[in-house]
């Protein structure tokens, strides 16, 4: 004869609901919100912190890219000078212009080139310069030099075999001209307080949900009605509803 009851419970696996993950997130809600005040916290405190005990001063400065081989500026010359803008910001970076800058200040071309950011726009012949460092006078002096160099190492000129001066870098002779100068009035100290406390409140929220992971994981309780269910493979008949001192139902404690 066939049982038709089966002895062990088919356990039905079921995954985490929208619904079950924000009761999750509501029931863990302090903890959670605790973890991202106090990182976020700790992110603006480092913050001010390193503001404090090493400034970061940026001077900037521009310069202009411009060739002309007649005396009318055509369409032809324009497009030229537009090339050679996006050559020149990788000359000023070049060991060439910034080894003589380097000597002078008592530092390396890589030292250098890390604290220097250039950025030129497609089709504009204007070129920005900035120049991070911990002292506000030494970001304008080095970044003055810098330009200097640029536009002198460009116009080098050498003797050749006619006795006659050429340019070592004929693409870029008297093609590089000082638009605004760097000026320490002008430099500017930067603030790392939203970086490092938006950096805080999301290592907050990553350690928030860990915790709250780990704490669901571990936790073999019913947490209500339908885990009763899955896990007995038996429907379940009522549940007797808990009250709190002051008479408050409160279905979620049920026995």
């Amino acid at each position: 004869m066939q049982n038709n009851y089966e002895s062990t419970p088919q356990v039905q696996e079921e995954g985490l609901s929208f619904k079950d993950l924000l009761a999750t997130i509501k029931k863990h809600i302090i903890p959670i919100c605790i973890f991202i005040v106090a990182f976020a916290a700790a992110g603006f405190i480092g913050a001010k912190v390193v503001d404090n005990v090493r400034p970061s001063y940026t001077a900037n400065s521009t310069i202009m890219v411009g060739y002309r081989d007649t005396d009318t500026i055509n369409q032809s010359a324009y497009t030229y000078s537009n090339s050679i803008a996006e050559t020149v910001t990788s000359f000023i970076k070049d060991d060439t212009v910034l080894a003589s800058v380097a000597t002078a200040h008592n530092t390396t071309p890589k030292d250098l080139r890390s604290n220097l950011s250039i950025s030129q726009k497609s089709g504009n012949l204007i070129i920005s310069l900035n120049y991070t460092s911990t002292d506000r006078e030494d970001a304008a002096i080095i970044l003055k030099d810098i330009v200097k160099s640029t536009i002198d190492t460009a116009n080098v000129t050498r003797v050749n075999a006619q006795n006659e001066d050429e340019p070592v870098h004929p693409f870029l002779y008297k093609t590089i001209s000082l638009l605004t100068e760097a000026n320490e009035d002008k430099v500017t100290k930067e603030s790392h307080t939203l970086k490092y406390t938006a950096i805080g409140a999301a290592g907050g929220v990553v350690v928030a949900f860990i915790y709250v992971f780990f704490f669901e994981m571990f936790n073999n309780s019913f947490k209500n009605k339908e885990d009763i269910e899955r896990t007995l493979n038996l429907p379940l008949l009522g549940v007797i509803p808990h009250y709190d001192i002051d008479g408050n139902k409160d279905a979620t404690k049920g026995r």
